[in-house]
């Protein structure tokens, strides 16, 4: 890699495993050196990931727990300089990607259209990439030439797809492409802010119906209150006398 300088007089065309722990138990890097080193990893990885997802903008981090342990697993033996334990360099992130679906209301279907994705490999290196699906989808993976596959779950439960190119085959990109079926669960959770705000808004408009509806009924009781009797008479113009309503007869406790 141009990030990790060595002598001139040294030809060496790349670094195995065992000989990248070496330099760096010696100190023949600087940590100058390989920190640039992981940041270009990084950088490299959201620039392969941002093509693989058609444009997505990446945002990737590196898991140097996993890059510290595969340095400390080396057995230090140098008259056996090859790569069986490796150093790791994991890369990873967390990205919503849009992907298109049908929806059906009768009878009730939602259906993902399948997803392809191009991968590649580097060359000297071992790549394995691992796709993670969402809690509640279901994967059918293939590859167009029939190269192993690796499927499985997490353990929160979510299912994930892995695809592992060694160096020699770098050169031969592989077609991933990937059949999602959703259970009901995930239908329910993805349009359960949708479902939350229809129920919202029907609850708030029988309320205002209710109270607009009560408001009104006690306008009308109170108009009642205060219309004048049918056998009084209401207009006493161009009448000679008045002749006021008999009083209310009470009847007095003894």
């Amino acid at each position: 890699s141009a990030e990790l300088w060595l002598s001139p007089q040294l030809n060496i065309s790349f670094l195995n495993a065992d000989a990248f722990c070496l330099c760096v138990n010696e100190n023949v890097f600087s940590d100058g050196q390989i920190s640039t080193f992981l940041s270009q990893k990084t950088t490299g990885f959201q620039q392969r990931l941002s093509d693989v997802f058609h444009g997505l903008e990446v945002k990737g981090s590196i898991d140097m727990k996993s890059y510290t342990s595969s340095l400390a697993s080396w057995d230090g033996d140098i008259s056996t300089m090859d790569n069986v334990i490796p150093v790791v360099v994991s890369n990873y992130a967390n990205e919503v990607y849009m992907v298109g679906f049908n929806l059906s209301l009768w009878p009730a279907e939602l259906s993902i259209i399948p997803q392809q994705f191009t991968l590649q490999g580097i060359e000297n290196q071992t790549v394995t990439y691992r796709i993670i699906f969402p809690r509640g989808i279901d994967i059918n993976a293939s590859e167009d030439l029939g190269r192993p596959i690796i499927t499985g779950t997490t353990n929160d439960g979510k299912e994930y797809v892995e695809l592992t190119f060694n160096g020699s085959a770098f050169t031969q990109p592989a077609v991933l492409t990937c059949v999602l079926q959703v259970s009901p669960v995930y239908v329910i959770g993805l349009f359960l802010p949708c479902i939350l705000v229809f129920l919202l808004l029907v609850v708030l408009i029988i309320i205002i119906y209710l109270i607009r509806k009560k408001r009104g009924g006690l306008r009308r009781g109170k108009r009642k209150l205060f219309e004048p009797e049918d056998t009084e008479p209401t207009d006493y113009s161009g009448q000679d006398y008045y002749v006021p309503p008999p009083p209310s007869t009470t009847k007095k406790k003894k």
